[in-house]
């Protein structure tokens, strides 16, 4: 039930993403990086209204979620208790997934790869195992061992994002100095 609720939440977030990629490569390859920056603003802010519909609804009615996959009534009762937890980081997604899949859109696939990896496999499985072992309830151990990962992935992908794309603009900028004339024409 967690898991599929997760997916339901990341899956169009994934969409979003990639269906801007093709318009930030266009515009990063264009140079036009003003373009790039405001297709990316609209990315995290549609990614964001999606987060934030997605956590306000499990936050308020995690049993409609939980219902049509529960077979029991103690299934029903723990992924409702399970669900709050679990999809707590939820809202931060937005970050994770815009800026991850932007910087496969400008071309920074192994970067993008690294930020993947760090949140379900360098994050989140070691919190995985370490959380239940150290904590009293193994099982809200295991359950905060997602939105810690999330938030945590949410930030540094983020972080790196910002610095990525400094270090983009200012080679785009460089390029474009470097290809213009001091009367602002292009050289030819």
């Amino acid at each position: 039930v967690l898991f599929t609720v997760m997916q339901v939440t990341s899956m169009p977030l994934i969409g979003l993403a990639q269906g801007g990629q093709p318009i930030i490569s266009f515009n990063y390859g264009a140079g036009k990086m003003d373009r790039v920056k405001s297709v990316f603003k609209l990315l995290v802010v549609t990614s964001g209204i999606f987060c934030t519909l997605m956590w306000v609804l499990v936050m308020a009615v995690p049993k409609l979620f939980a219902m049509p996959f529960a077979t029991s009534l103690e299934v029903l009762d723990f992924a409702v208790y399970g669900l709050r937890i679990f999809m707590a980081g939820v809202l931060l997604m937005c970050l994770q997934f815009s800026c991850q899949q932007s910087l496969v859109a400008l071309g920074q696939a192994k970067v993008s790869l690294f930020l993947a990896l760090f949140r379900k496999i360098i994050m989140l499985i070691p919190l995985a195992i370490i959380l239940p072992m150290v904590m009293e309830d193994k099982t809200l151990g295991l359950l905060i061992s997602e939105p810690i990962a999330d938030v945590v992935s949410a930030i540094v992908t983020t972080i790196i994002f910002i610095i990525v794309f400094k270090k983009l603009n200012k080679k785009v900028i460089s390029t474009q100095e470097k290809d213009t004339d001091e009367n602002g024409l292009t050289k030819e």
